[in-house]
């Protein structure tokens, strides 16, 4: 009786778990930075209340090189849609970057790009903004990708 408990158990597990993998989505928002340098990333929610725009001002996070940051989930960026806005800005960091004279980068294309596209990825885990290499006197050189 056990043998047979067993096995439909094993059934049961084997059964289900195709299904599940079938239906997840990325769940959470991840900045990589490649960009040669640390950069810094502001996360802030825009809510509207009638004609009036409330913005809630992230704390300012450091990501070094070559490191990969989760920044927030996918369901922050969908739940409130209409009413609570995300609003992901990044900036490089060094010598004059705190007076002004390094201003943020906002990613609104981006986060659009995840919020159109999350659904087409399946399989993956996490959307992730990868900011790559480029100069003082370019745009920065950014691409989202699903892993």
């Amino acid at each position: 009786m056990k043998k047979l408990y067993l096995a439909l158990l094993t059934a049961l597990i084997l059964g289900i778990t195709p299904i599940a993998q079938l239906q997840a989505t990325p769940t959470r928002i991840v900045i990589k930075n490649n960009y040669g340098a640390p950069i810094k990333y502001q996360l802030n929610h825009l809510m509207r209340m009638g004609q009036t725009t409330i913005k809630e001002t992230g704390k300012e996070m450091l990501v070094y090189n070559n490191e990969s940051v989760t920044v927030c989930s996918i369901k922050d960026l969908i739940a409130g849609k209409g009413v609570s806005i995300l609003e992901l800005l990044i900036r490089t960091t060094g010598t004059g970057s705190g007076y002004g004279l390094s201003p943020y980068t906002a990613l609104y294309g981006q986060l659009q790009s995840i919020q159109q596209e999350y659904n087409k990825h399946p399989y993956a885990d996490a959307a992730v903004i990868t900011i790559h290499p480029s100069s003082f006197y370019q745009e920065w050189n950014i691409d989202v990708t699903y892993q």
